[in-house]
């Protein structure tokens, strides 16, 4: 897949045309803007369309705890405040919630930036951002250590080979895009993830036992550098692909004047 981008192309320091300085509202003659303003009118709809989400989101979980037969609170409220326990207990899988839901974040905000004519790399930033929602979502409810086995009767290692394939496959169709930024920036993420779902597997499928103190400092901590891996090379690439449409903006615009 031809992505048009490469990182050593791009200067560090550019001159940004004025977005709109303009005091009547316009756009003055040689300004750029990178993507699409969204308009009031616009805007109002989509603003009432988050909250809207959000509140169903809250009832739903009001309604699930009153079906299930446990308090709201129980549902609310952050754990330690529930169990008792220290605010920083799991300190380090918070951080990589942390991590999973800035990448997801960022995959986002880039592919709702890009330009329409550039479809293939916002389908990419989609998948990608999906990709890191499930993680996050997996990582935060325990699905396959928790909710898959016990509410669907399906072994958790199941959930997480297909886990794996579902990665590998995203890895292979978009291999073109990940690696223009060079094998270093997204390479070794991808190996501490992988090596990180292959001692949870192994030790889930096998049966395998070691100090347990030892196994979770392994897989924890691959895990853990391969979400700030992950992040760091949605924060790098994001911004190039960025700032790449907008050299490209700039080019058409004073081809145009």
């Amino acid at each position: 897949m031809e992505t048009g981008i490469c990182f050593r192309s791009i200067p560090s320091r550019r001159k940004v045309l004025p977005m709109n300085p303009n005091t009547d509202g316009t756009i003055a003659a040689g300004a750029v803007p990178l993507g699409r303003a969204v308009s009031t009118p616009t805007a109002g709809p989509l603003l009432a369309l988050w909250y809207l989400v959000a509140a169903g989101a809250f009832l739903s979980v009001a309604v699930l705890a009153w079906w299930s037969g446990v308090t709201v609170p129980a549902v609310t409220r952050d754990p330690s405040s529930i169990t008792g326990g220290h605010p920083l207990q799991g300190v380090l899988s918070t951080i990589g919630l942390f991590g999973w839901a800035s990448a997801a974040s960022i995959c986002f905000f880039t592919a709702v930036s890009l330009p329409d004519g550039n479809l293939p790399m916002r389908r990419f930033f989609i998948v990608s951002g999906l990709l890191s929602a499930y993680l996050l979502c997996d990582d935060a409810f325990l699905i396959h250590d928790f909710i898959v086995p016990r509410y669907l009767g399906i072994d958790g290692s199941f959930v997480v080979l297909l886990t794996a394939v579902a990665a590998a496959a995203y890895t292979v169709h978009y291999r073109a895009v990940l690696f223009s930024a060079g094998p270093l920036l997204f390479l070794p993420p991808l190996l501490c993830l992988a090596l990180s779902a292959g001692v949870d597997f192994a030790f889930a499928a096998f049966g395998m036992t070691i100090d347990m103190n030892l196994e979770f400092l392994v897989e924890d901590g691959l895990k853990f550098l391969g979400i700030a891996g992950w992040i760091g090379f949605f924060v790098v690439f994001a911004r190039s692909t960025l700032v790449h449409e907008g050299n490209r903006s700039e080019v058409s615009a004073a081809a145009r004047v």
